[in-house]
């Protein structure tokens, strides 16, 4: 129970934070765009997170090995972003 406290509340002062730091990034124009985007996949993947990990639980057998797959995914992703932004030339591609 107090792991799960701890937890959000550093989830609790992350989300304002992340969000401060892309608002600054993106052009003001661009800015509700953002916010929009942002929300609608924070919210979805709140959505579909519970009902892929009891997917995913079916298949491995096990929560552990679930969260496994999960992790190296969202590694991979995050991987991809970051050599995907490098090429794109970081913060300059968002004010084209």
């Amino acid at each position: 129970m107090a792991a799960g406290f701890v937890a959000q509340i550093g989830n609790g002062m992350l989300i304002p934070l992340m969000l401060a730091w892309m608002m600054k990034t993106l052009p003001a124009p661009h800015r509700a765009t953002g916010i929009g985007i942002w929300h609608t996949f924070f919210f979805l993947g709140m959505f579909i997170s519970p009902v892929l990990m009891n997917m995913l639980n079916g298949v491995t057998g096990s929560l552990q090995h679930s969260l496994l797959w999960f992790a190296l995914l969202t590694l991979a992703i995050a991987g991809m972003t970051g050599i995907a932004s490098a090429r794109m030339g970081g913060r300059r591609a968002l004010a084209r």
